[in-house]
């Protein structure tokens, strides 16, 4: 089967839902389809400053040179040379290959799939989250793609409910993780209780603020807390100097992050699917993360993660205080969690997709 994906983005940082959209690649590969990425600059060039537009296309073209019109993440994602990976200026039909299958994987992309000719393939949308959150978004337009006539597959159980109340049909295949790349290397019980670990993202709906709140006040009854954070971005001014910071580490360095800590904290407050947690669960760290539907694939209160309302610093920071001191819960959550999600992988999510393509 001939499968195409296409994203808006030149995919170069190390972004949840291209990383995604690249292991379902990979993984339907590994089954024997013939999978291309389409990627382009921006998904609507027109909505861009002009100076953006320019940069974008001096960009296009420089790439183009350089890389013959390919373009692959591997600098975070090794894309294998059964997926080929195309870069081009916009996300027009007229770059677009032939293919059975064409599927959107954000909203901006869901545009222009709709406008897709029969050729392009059958049309399907990657629901990843529900991208009304984000800052400048209008959510009259993203929640217009939902209703768009695709075949729609979400990541999560909470989107499933959004579409089936908005009286949608859609398939719920969740997503798949590599316990290749994240696994335990330091045993749980040999951490330090008071090694904690936070990701960094400067959009409000990952509301690292409260996150940082709840450290904050954690300290105050342990005042020896240990923190690490990472991210993309550059340091924020708002980090206290005492919390270790790294910048866009490599994905071996995050692997040796996730298994120093014992904690792992996230105060998001919508996720489609929380990868930073499952990624840490992974590789043995506990979970005192917020109680919202990207959480809840994974962290099952006192079972395998403790879990609070978000934007509450407060409970929060209990919970996390409460893992700190109590050990016995601590390792209890953390090999639940570590169990739990060895159910996720990519050649079972691939499966489901491919079965699901094959029959309609």
């Amino acid at each position: 089967m001939r499968i195409s994906f296409v994203q808006h983005g030149t995919g170069r940082w190390p972004v949840g839902g291209y990383r995604v959209v690249y292991e379902y690649a990979r993984a339907l590969a590994d089954l024997g389809n013939e999978v291309t990425i389409i990627q382009a600059p921006h998904a609507r060039p027109s909505d861009l400053p002009y100076p953006r537009r320019i940069r974008n296309a001096a960009n296009f073209a420089a790439r183009s040179m350089n890389l013959l019109g390919g373009f692959k993440p591997d600098s975070w994602f090794r894309v294998p040379p059964s997926v080929k990976v195309l870069w081009k200026p916009s996300l027009h039909n007229r770059w677009i290959p032939d293919a059975d299958v064409v599927f959107a994987t954000a909203w901006q992309t869901a545009e222009w799939v709709t406008q897709y000719p029969a050729r392009c393939g059958r049309q399907y949308y990657l629901i990843q989250g529900l991208e009304t959150c984000f800052e400048g978004v209008d959510e009259a337009q993203v929640m217009a793609t939902w209703r768009a006539p695709f075949s729609r597959i979400v990541i999560s159980r909470w989107l499933l409910n959004i579409a089936r109340e908005m009286g949608l049909e859609a398939h719920y295949i969740p997503n798949g993780l590599n316990h290749d790349e994240f696994f335990i290397e330091i045993p749980q019980d040999h951490r330090d209780s008071r090694q904690v670990l936070m990701i960094y993202h400067h959009q409000a709906c990952k509301d690292f603020s409260t996150g940082l709140q709840a450290v904050l006040k954690a300290r105050e009854s342990i005042p020896d807390l240990q923190v690490t954070a990472f991210g993309m971005f550059k340091r924020p001014l708002s980090l206290p100097g005492w919390i270790e910071y790294h910048r866009n580490p490599p994905r071996s360095k995050i692997r040796e992050l996730y298994n120093k800590a014992a904690i792992f904290v996230s105060s998001s407050r919508v996720e489609g699917w929380g990868l930073p947690p499952c990624e840490a669960a992974q590789c043995g760290a506990a979970l005192c993360v917020t109680d919202i539907g990207g959480h809840q694939e994974f962290a099952i209160h006192e079972e395998t993660a403790l879990l609070s309302p978000p934007g509450s610093a407060l409970n929060l920071a209990d919970n996390l205080v409460r893992l700190v001191n109590d050990d016995e819960l601590r390792l209890r959550l953390a090999r639940n969690g570590h169990e739990f999600v060895q159910r996720f992988t990519w050649p079972q999510s691939a499966s489901a997709l491919e079965k699901i393509l094959c029959s309609s």
